[in-house]
């Protein structure tokens, strides 16, 4: 097995975008140094930040030593201001890697969850959420 196995062929791109340092006076978004990886909040987004970096930083290292590999990205955590402008995706939230090697993740949980959460409550027989709850306790 060899590295390529793991990871595939290199994207060119992809590499090229990977080398190119993180421009972060232009960015608007503050950086958080502490980590392995390059990491970045929205203004006044950096304690939900750090919660996500954290615990990307545990993957990090657990697929690390498992596949012997080191993974290059940037962790971008974004509020809905900045989304637009980092995100490949337009749904808020919903986190994604982007073509030029971002690991976008939203500061709030995705709208869609939200959706997601409202059908679950009403299939579970037409329940609300906390009768459904306490039922199962």
């Amino acid at each position: 097995m060899t590295r390529a196995d793991i990871s595939g062929t290199p994207d060119a791109q992809l590499v090229r975008a990977l080398a190119t340092p993180f421009s972060w006076p232009s960015s608007g978004l503050e950086p958080l140094p502490w980590f392995p990886f390059t990491v970045a909040a929205s203004r006044g987004r950096v304690s939900a930040a750090e919660r996500v970096a954290q615990r990307t930083e545990r993957a990090y290292w657990y697929l690390r030593k498992l596949f012997k590999f080191t993974p290059r990205f940037r962790l971008l955590v974004l509020d809905r201001d900045d989304w637009t402008q980092y995100a490949d995706l337009a749904t808020y939230g919903i986190s994604h890697f982007t073509a030029t090697g971002n690991l976008v993740v939203g500061a709030e949980p995705a709208d869609a969850w939200h959706e997601i959460a409202r059908e679950s409550h009403t299939a579970a027989n037409g329940l609300p959420f906390s009768f459904v709850t306490l039922e199962r306790r």
